[in-house]
């Protein structure tokens, strides 16, 4: 099944049923089955596609209701859409260009490209020279239908592809668990992020209602805002940082209260869920573990058995093995690298595969990241296997933010590593040794500023005098932790 079919039965059944809703207004579900129809058309009127082959689109999605419903049309008419993020930096949306290497783009212009069309007001363009040729095939359940962005180790991102299927089963997975019910599901992130995009398709999967909230600054107050009505909510999809700053602008219960929370992208602390308890006493947290290139992993619901500490056990259809270096099965409750056997995995990357990306072993795959299983089942993920940072909920390489760094006149070497952080999990710090002293932070943030997107920035610069080194001459960022963790070094 394709994602998206169910909403077009939908329509031809209950047509004038509520859809999506952001603040300019509500789309019913014929409005989404027309929209996707009048995408398809004039997206294949472009004569941009492959042939036979899959045709990449490159959209700039901008978290409205008709973004999304453009962006389900895109999906459904057979084009693999790479997701840009209209906070994007143009390095970054360059960047995220050169990967896709895209047949096509939506809302987005760049260099050797021309116009094409439009989309209602959104401007379809195409690359200068001839197209390719007629339009994308019809698409089918194994076909890649979306390509998604996280921050890659060499300063270009990484672009995993993701087919109709693994995602049709993530939503049955899901509803095994934890089914929605009555009520709309909020979405209050960026669909850019592959986490808050699949809440927004599975809420339009399961036949809900969702709402779209505005992103960016104040988010938040626009949570609490919601919540203040008296509207039933099915379900709400959050980031640990943005879950707890919700329920500690709570004065007390909120009057709707969903029934379920999903969240992802960090550990949720213990602070937390009690706060969640007292304060959304109706509310469930579905919390899971996963990746962008292996999808869910693992899944606790909260109030179940999941022992402390745990991020509970495997997803339906998963498997979950514990491996050591020498790819051998480990024991129970031995500490080795997690590897997954899943319907649910991607289909590769886009462009440049990464160096570090995910690693396959015969049919599973890992991300590097160490943890073990016990006598249950459960399993307990002590930490990443690479230099990954998420902060509240968001992939940050520290490579991509040490080239930017390693061009401040003055900077003689940096290392940037994340700090643990009650709010964000983990936040990104830099330590840096400086050949001129007149190296500033307002120099520093500056550069980042100019290049990065808000979440990758360093929050504190540390000089030392020189960066721990390991034994092979690598940084060592265990040491570079410490010793910020420790107080070494001057702040800048």
């Amino acid at each position: 099944m394709l994602v998206g079919a169910r909403v077009l039965e939908r329509a031809r059944a209950q047509g004038a049923r509520p859809a999506l809703r952001d603040p300019h207004g509500t789309m019913t579900a014929g409005d989404v089955a027309q929209r996707c129809a009048r995408v398809r058309d004039a997206s294949h009127a472009c004569g941009c596609g492959r042939g036979g082959e899959t045709a990449y689109a490159g959209m700039v999605v901008d978290g409205s209701a008709d973004g999304l419903a453009t962006l389900l049309g895109l999906m459904m008419a057979g084009w693999a859409v790479g997701v840009l993020d209209p906070g994007w930096t143009d390095a970054e949306r360059r960047g995220a260009i050169g990967q896709l290497s895209p047949d096509m783009l939506v809302g987005a212009q760049d260099d050797g490209w021309s116009g094409c069309g439009t989309i209602g007001a959104i401007p379809l363009m195409r690359p200068a020279q001839a197209p390719i040729g007629d339009g994308p095939r019809t698409p089918g359940a194994h076909d890649i239908f979306y390509v998604g962005f996280t921050s890659g180790s060499s300063g270009v991102p990484k672009a995993f592809a993701r087919t109709h299927d693994s995602w049709w089963r993530s939503f049955i997975g899901l509803d095994e668990l934890v089914a929605l019910g009555d009520g709309a599901v909020v979405v209050p992130g960026p669909l850019s992020s592959s986490h808050f995009l699949f809440g927004a398709l599975h809420g339009l999967h399961a036949g809900a209602l969702v709402e779209l909230l505005p992103t960016g600054g104040g988010s938040v107050a626009r949570i609490l805002e919601r919540l203040a009505r008296d509207e039933p909510v099915a379900a709400m999809y959050v980031v640990p940082s943005m879950l707890q700053q919700l329920v500690e602008g709570l004065p007390g219960p909120a009057t709707t209260q969903p029934r379920i929370i999903f969240c992802a992208g960090a550990r949720l602390d213990q602070v937390t869920r009690d706060l969640v308890a007292e304060r959304l006493p109706a509310s469930t947290i579905v919390e899971y573990y996963g990746a962008s290139e292996l999808s869910f992993v693992a899944i606790r619901v909260d109030r179940d058995a999941t022992p402390a500490g745990s991020v509970g056990r495997a997803f339906p259809g998963v498997e979950v093995t514990i491996r050591d270096d020498h790819g051998a099965p480990c024991e129970v409750g031995t500490p080795g690298r997690i590897f997954v056997s899943s319907p649910l995995v991607f289909s590769g990357y886009r462009g440049t595969a990464p160096t570090g990306g995910a690693e396959r072993l015969g049919e599973e795959w890992s991300v590097g990241d160490i943890g073990h299983l016990d006598e249950d089942g459960f399993l307990f993920v002590a930490g990443r296997g690479s230099s990954l940072i998420i902060t509240g909920g968001a992939n940050v390489q520290p490579e991509e933010v040490e080239q930017v760094l390693a061009t401040v006149p003055g900077v003689s070497g940096c290392a940037v590593v994340g700090i643990d952080d009650v709010r964000w999990g983990q936040v990104p710090v830099a330590a840096i040794t400086i050949r001129d002293a007149t190296v500033s932070r307002a120099d520093l943030r500056r550069a980042v500023g100019e290049r990065l997107a808000r979440h990758k920035r360093p929050r504190r610069y540390v000089v030392l005098d020189a960066l721990p080194l390991g034994r092979t001459g690598k940084i060592d960022r265990d040491g570079v932790r410490s010793a910020i963790v420790d107080g070494a070094g001057r702040e800048l």
